[in-house]
């Protein structure tokens, strides 16, 4: 009944408190983070900003935080980079190494010993990189639960923490009306990863 679940929620809410924790996932950006708490648990987030402004490197910094502070490997999959482009946009992450200047070789002084020093720190990074073109919704729902299920090889936990990077990308849902708009395909693969997100608390 409403009180026991809000009873659960005051407890929990005093049990995360106690412990320093905020009420989701952070994203590695304090004052973001104190704005909104971090990234809900259960909740799809949807990012959107123009090309070019960082929408990607975000969402890696957030699945960094989450294998870093926390004891899981966090899925991400990318209908965008190859394996290639997402560690020239970690390296230069951790590095502060401009991705341009990594892609071009064209380093200014000190750049290499920055990258030398990212290399040592992202030896230890966890996150479980899928390239998911052409997989659709429920493909990669199956593909989550898998991994979630087998776990890691070292006994992590994998896959409470997902990311989707460029859901523009993704297959149409079946069943959506021939025709559709942009807008309703991302909308149908919005809801459905909804509903997974809630059934299987990612």
């Amino acid at each position: 009944d409403v009180g026991q679940i809000v009873a659960t929620e005051c407890n929990r809410i005093a049990l995360e408190h106690d412990k320093g924790m905020g009420t989701g996932v952070t994203t590695g950006l304090v004052k973001l983070d104190g704005l909104t708490g971090g990234i809900p648990f259960a909740v799809p987030t949807v990012i959107l900003a123009r090309p070019g402004m960082g929408k990607t490197t975000l969402m890696h910094n957030m699945a960094w935080c989450a294998s870093q502070l926390l004891d899981e490997d966090p899925l991400f999959y990318s209908y965008e980079d190859n394996h290639q482009s997402f560690a020239q946009r970690s390296i230069a992450q951790s590095s502060g190494v401009p991705t341009e200047r990594i892609r071009t070789r064209r380093f200014q002084r000190g750049d290499l010993e920055s990258l030398h020093h990212a290399r040592e720190r992202m030896l230890g990074r966890r996150e479980v990189i899928v390239r998911a073109a052409g997989m659709d919704v429920e493909e990669l729902i199956r593909d989550a639960r898998t991994r979630r299920m087998r776990g890691s090889v070292n006994g992590r936990k994998v896959g409470r923490y997902v990311f989707v990077d460029f859901i523009q990308k993704m297959p149409d849902p079946k069943g959506l009306p021939r025709g559709a708009s942009r807008n309703e395909r991302v909308g149908a693969n919005s809801r459905r990863l909804a509903e997974w997100a809630s059934r299987d608390e990612v």
